[in-house]
């Protein structure tokens, strides 16, 4: 004949119970992040399909003006150099330069001066536009390949560089110069540094005196490529910090934020292996740093 359980035999039945609930809870818990976390990456990459089909389009379309610039500035330097002697030669005795303000010699240098500015401006769109095209194609080839991540970082400040200078006194690069290449996707790192750089310049309450520095160096005993991104801006509280990845949370939801671009950066990292770290301090600043193993058969914890 079996006998009723003691007191003590049902609180351990029912701690056990618990603990059986907070575990299924926990993985339940697990499995909701992860199905969202899909759902995000699903709906991130629609977004970048469009997107990539407009940036696309708009460096077509300025692809076809400059490159008339482009050809036709070889050309207008040629005919420049031919006619430069005849003004220097003859410009001091032509009536249309009595009493004016710019005189031959000075005429000469800014017409130099000039051409080769839109020389320069142009090769900085057709770089621009080159950028551009990549970026739209960033799901495109293979997931992970060797890539320079000091590459990745001058490709992505000839994006998002002009809004870093609206908002950053200065913006300062070191860059080590002896990386090796990490094993990964060239175009979702870009996604993770152009989000990370432009919420660098959202938090600069103001331009004078603010400045936005990246920096990378090779961590050898952990086979890991380091970069940081760090800005001397508004800073974040600490409960704002403890939730800066999580998706649709934002401090500019007045201003557009969606709350969406740290997450999927962390999610980027997680899918590389890597890790995302932060540190912040209101009125002084925040320094995100990336961690890239070299390889896939690293994981950092």
């Amino acid at each position: 004949m079996i006998g009723k359980p003691t007191y003590e035999q049902l609180k351990k039945r029912v701690r056990e119970l618990e603990e059986a609930l907070s575990r299924k809870t926990t993985q339940l818990r697990q499995a909701q992040h992860e199905v969202e976390y899909r759902l995000r990456q699903s709906i991130q990459a629609d977004r970048l399909a469009a997107l990539g089909e407009v940036v696309a389009g708009v460096a077509h379309e300025i692809n076809n003006p400059n490159s008339f610039i482009t050809y036709n500035v070889p050309m207008l330097k040629e005919i420049w150099d031919s006619l430069e002697p005849v003004v220097r030669d003859h410009a001091t005795e032509h009536p249309a330069f009595k009493g004016k303000p710019i005189q031959p010699d000075e005429m000469i240098q800014d017409m130099n001066d000039v051409i080769e500015s839109i020389r320069i401006g142009s090769e900085r769109i057709s770089k621009v536009v080159v950028n551009l095209k990549d970026f739209a194609r960033l799901d495109e080839g293979p997931e992970f390949t060797p890539i320079d991540i000091n590459e990745v970082i001058e490709k992505t400040l000839t994006i998002v560089g002009a809004q870093l200078r609206r908002s950053a006194d200065r913006v300062v690069t070191r860059l080590d110069e002896n990386l090796p290449e990490v094993q990964g996707h060239f175009g979702r790192i870009e996604q993770v540094l152009a989000n990370l750089l432009t919420n660098a310049s959202h938090a600069l309450p103001q331009k004078r005196g603010s400045i936005i520095s990246i920096s990378t160096r090779y961590l050898k005993w952990l086979k890991t490529v380091i970069v940081t991104v760090e800005d001397n801006g508004a800073g974040m509280a600490v409960d704002t910090l403890y939730r800066i990845f999580e998706p649709f949370y934002t401090t500019r939801r007045s201003t557009g934020g969606t709350g969406l671009g740290l997450s999927i950066s962390h999610g980027i990292v997680k899918d590389h292996k890597g890790l995302l770290g932060v540190h912040s301090k209101p009125d002084v600043g925040t320094c995100f740093t990336l961690f890239l193993p070299l390889t896939q058969d690293v994981k950092l914890e």
